[in-house]
């Protein structure tokens, strides 16, 4: 089964703030994506959250709906986010969404107090609801660390707290972080993937395609039905199509072979 999203963001930011995130719908519908990934940062916010125009036009091309916002769980000084994360709990119930992605923000295990996440998180009902809420390791030092990441997976897995992860395969690079060594260590954390790589252009860091042998490597560590997300620079339809094809080669293989 196709788990392949497709994000806002892959498209000219202009372009998708000027005639905004509905608009690009249809096409990520014609392309056969699974669903689309709405970004809070993509909105005018002058103008309001156009969040009811979106819902209609996700369900009406059946679309997953992942909301993703630029939101840090915990605040400096480790202390809950606590009236953002209901503000955007709140828009992601409002948009329909499956999955709420943030990002892990200035985490401390000594101070940080688990047990009030899993409060606002109860009084939120997002397990009622159905709304996954996930943890994406981002391009801060603070909230794409490595231990710091695993530490707060392994103290909200013991404090049952209904928290999972998003693994971005390029953002490691931004703060110089392995990988691979991210892979084996977080993997069985993550219910999704951003896929993507970076390399150093002219002294700075490019979003590009990520190839068939990373992809190949990255995928060994997941269930082949783990939801997964292009997220480097789209040009065109039929570009979408073919990284949809990609993602999806090993696992028609091994469904047929079952």
């Amino acid at each position: 089964m196709n788990h392949v999203i497709v994000p806002l963001n892959v498209f000219p930011k202009n372009q998708v703030i000027e005639k905004g995130q509905e608009s690009f719908l249809p096409l990520i519908a014609q392309s056969g994506a699974y669903g689309a990934e709405i970004r809070r940062e993509l909105f005018q916010e002058a103008q309001g959250l156009p969040l009811k125009n979106i819902k209609i036009e996700l369900q009406r091309h059946s679309l997953y709906i992942v909301y993703s916002a630029p939101i840090e769980l915990w605040k400096e000084g480790g202390k809950l986010n606590n009236s953002q994360l209901e503000m955007v709990i709140d828009e992601a119930y409002r948009l329909g969404a499956k999955i709420l992605k943030l990002s892990l923000g200035h985490y401390q295990k000594s101070t940080s107090d688990i047990r009030l996440l899993k409060e606002v998180l109860r009084n939120s009902r997002i397990t009622e609801n159905n709304l996954k809420l996930l943890i994406e390791n981002d391009q801060t030092h603070h909230g794409g660390n490595i231990d710091r990441l695993r530490e707060f997976f392994e103290t909200v897995y013991e404090h049952k707290v209904p928290i999972e992860m998003t693994f971005d395969t390029g953002n490691w690079d931004y703060v110089n972080e392995c990988g691979d060594q991210a892979v084996r260590q977080l993997s069985k954390y993550v219910a999704y993937i951003h896929l993507k790589q970076v390399e150093s252009i002219d002294g700075e860091r490019v979003t590009i395609p990520i190839s068939l042998e990373k992809w190949r490597e990255i995928e060994s560590y997941f269930p082949r039905k783990m939801l997964k997300a292009i997220e480097f620079p789209i040009q065109s339809l039929d570009q979408i199509k073919k990284y949809i094809e990609m993602f999806l080669e090993k696992t028609n293989e091994s469904e047929e072979s079952l």
